[in-house]
């Protein structure tokens, strides 16, 4: 980013940088969008099972019998599917069951709906049709494994600190949903579905009890494996990476500063050669020290929001993150790239007008994204929802391209490439990187949902500053051209 930002505005004059500039860091906010989406594709497509953790599901251990039947093992499918064998005593026949992903399309027994799973008898093809016995012990086994893994569930609850929380729970979880005051835990009988953890996080927004329900929904389907299939993922995207990575040998370097309207085509030559600023300038140029500043704090607000998002999505709005991250991802990045091609527009048209401009639209941009943010995080209708998150992203993407490109346009041309990297170790060590822990910190005290309330407090500190730093530009960007031009003198 740091190179990459000084290069194009070396390749640009200032009228054309902000569309140029924005356009690159619309790459990095599209990148990251498509990773949500492409993730969760990848990750749904190679869903597979535990072996080991699956076994622990059997009741039965090798050559136990049971019945008339024995069992014999397990093994993994073609279709990644673990398979249960039992091979009855007497004539030799095998059953084979099946543990499959539930699909709400497909029918269930009581048993499999209540452990949120298919068991499927199946024969070799040719063979006599599954007999009434064979499908009651299906039954049987599944509801021995049922029970069992209410007890594992039990067993692995964290315990809640405070005393009983009182709430009305539905009637048919009467005898599901129980708080254990003797361990002090939530405890939930049986395995609990999506729908389940969608119906009970309705009942109470006391955050102890969202902790326990998320734990003991997570827990209920501990059976699938995600621990080998984020590999696909840079197998994907890695050789493309590396093939842009040899196109830049082939690149063009351009002059440093040649396409400053103030320098001749003489001046900037001898600058790229001989120019040595120190990289002190950076912190005496008092526009950059306050955009600085006020990107951190917008920074600080964006990444954490950004972090949160499916959880708040998940906990507070009933959508599976990878529902969200399929149907809402690909709209919430095409009002994004927008609003991020907009602002480089506006900034160059406004630009020939007032050396504000820059200042002007990111200021804008903040206040009109924060009635957005506040309708995402408390509306209950989906539209609304999917509307507001695209609206608020679609604004606060104007900040990143006149940010930057104005930043660059406030120093030496060979200080640019320094200042992008100060000012992106600053945003993200001093903004993204502690903002998810204390939104954490926050939403282990009151919720998810207030702590993200209280975020864009920081967001209109930032605006604030990026204000006040545009009083500063005009002159700041006087005084580097005449500096630039004495130094070439």
């Amino acid at each position: 980013a740091p190179s990459g930002t000084a290069i194009i505005t070396d390749y640009f004059p200032q009228n054309k940088r902000s569309l140029a500039i924005s356009i690159f860091m619309s790459a990095m906010i599209v990148g990251g969008a498509v990773a949500f989406v492409v993730a969760g594709i990848i990750l749904e497509k190679t869903d597979r099972f535990d072996l080991k953790r699956t076994e622990t599901l059997m009741p039965y251990k090798q050559s136990e019998k049971i019945g008339g039947w024995q069992y014999v093992g397990m093994r993994e499918t073609i279709l990644k599917r673990v398979s249960f064998n039992f091979k009855e005593t007497g004539s030799g026949d095998v059953i084979a069951l099946e543990l499959s992903k539930p699909k709400p399309d497909k029918p269930a027994d009581a048993y499999t709906k209540l452990f949120n799973i298919h068991f499927i008898a199946k024969r070799k093809s040719g063979e006599a049709p599954i007999s009434d016995e064979e499908k009651a012990f299906a039954a049987k086994m599944t509801k021995n494994i049922a029970e069992r893994e209410g007890l594992n569930l039990k067993e692995t609850r964290k315990p809640l600190e405070k005393e009983p929380l009182h709430f009305v729970i539905p009637a048919k979880y009467k005898d599901k949903l129980f708080y254990d005051g003797s361990k002090k835990e939530l405890v939930f009988r049986g395995v609990m579905t999506s729908a389940d953890k969608k119906e009970l996080m309705k009942i109470s927004d006391n955050p102890q009890y969202s902790t326990s329900l998320i734990e003991i929904y997570n827990q209920s389907n501990y059976y699938f494996r995600r621990s080998d299939n984020w590999r696909w993922i840079f197998w994907i995207l890695g050789p493309p990476g590396l093939i842009f990575a040899l196109m830049a040998f082939f690149m063009r370097e351009p002059v440093k500063g040649g396409t400053e309207t103030y320098l001749t085509e003489k001046e900037a030559l001898k600058l790229d050669k001989e120019a040595k600023p120190s990289i002190m300038r950076i912190f005496k140029t008092p526009s950059v020290v306050l955009m600085i500043i006020a990107n951190i704090l917008a920074t600080f607000c964006v990444g954490g929001l950004t972090t949160w998002l499916f959880p708040f999505v998940e906990r507070f709005k009933g959508i599976e993150s990878s529902e969200a991250s399929i149907k809402m991802g690909p709209i919430v990045i095409l009002f994004t790239v927008a609003g991020v091609i907009v602002s480089g527009i506006l900034a160059d048209k406004l630009f020939k007008k007032t050396k504000r401009s820059h200042n002007i639209l990111i200021a804008f941009s903040i206040i009109a994204a924060l009635p957005f943010m506040y309708i995402f995080l408390y509306t209950t209708n989906r539209l609304m929802l999917v509307g507001s998150i695209s609206i608020c992203m679609f604004f606060l993407s104007w900040i990143n391209g006149p940010q930057n490109s104005l930043l660059v346009s406030l120093v030496e041309p060979k200080l640019r490439a320094s200042l992008n990297a100060v000012h992106i170790l600053l945003i993200h060590v001093l903004g993204d990187a502690i903002s998810p822990l204390i939104i954490a910190h926050f939403s282990d005290r009151y919720s998810l949902q207030v702590a993200l309330s209280i975020v864009p407090i920081f967001l209109i500190s930032g605006c604030i500053l990026f204000a006040v730093a545009g009083i500063f530009v005009p002159k700041d960007l006087a005084d580097l051209e005449l500096r630039m031009k004495s130094e070439a003198a």
